[in-house]
């Protein structure tokens, strides 16, 4: 099992992050690990998610098991079966200072006999660049700057 657990402060309601989390049609613009998705952000509905990882791009199918707006999105992706292997990514958004602010918790549970090779060594990483990403995407007056992009561009 690896779990994977990250998060960040982010000066914004949770509402206003949970707009940019789950607009994913601009992923494009700011997420440097979550580069495309694709299906329809609902309990039960498929995904495919484009990762960016290590230099490289990966496809992968999962299904949205959590969709409770603006607090919680949960999505699972296997590879045969659980036992092979299974991971549980989770975006929790929790507010800080009577809402006003928010606390992004970013989290990845992993089981089976293939979490050696298919979670990488710089995961947290990624998460952690993906957080930061959103919130220079997410905070008041700064979304529209350059300061949006993502600041780290790694290729191994």
């Amino acid at each position: 099992m690896a779990d994977i657990h990250t998060s960040i402060d982010i000066d914004a309601r949770p509402e206003a992050v949970w707009a940019v989390l789950t607009d994913t049609a601009t992923y494009p613009e700011w997420n440097p690990h979550l580069v495309r998705v694709e299906g329809e952000l609902a309990a039960g509905e498929r995904l495919s998610l484009t990762v960016r990882q290590s230099g490289r791009e990966n496809t992968l199918s999962v299904r949205v098991t959590e969709y409770d707006d603006p607090r919680r999105l949960e999505w699972v992706g296997r590879v045969v079966a659980p036992l092979v292997f299974e991971g549980t990514h989770a975006f929790e958004l929790e507010p800080l200072d009577g809402g006003e602010r928010t606390r992004l918790h970013n989290t990845e549970a992993s089981r089976g006999l293939l979490v050696p090779l298919v979670v990488r060594s710089d995961a947290r990483e990624a998460y952690e660049a993906m957080n930061a990403a959103l919130k220079r995407r997410g905070e008041p007056g700064r979304g529209d700057s350059a300061d949006a992009r993502p600041a780290i561009v790694r290729v191994d």
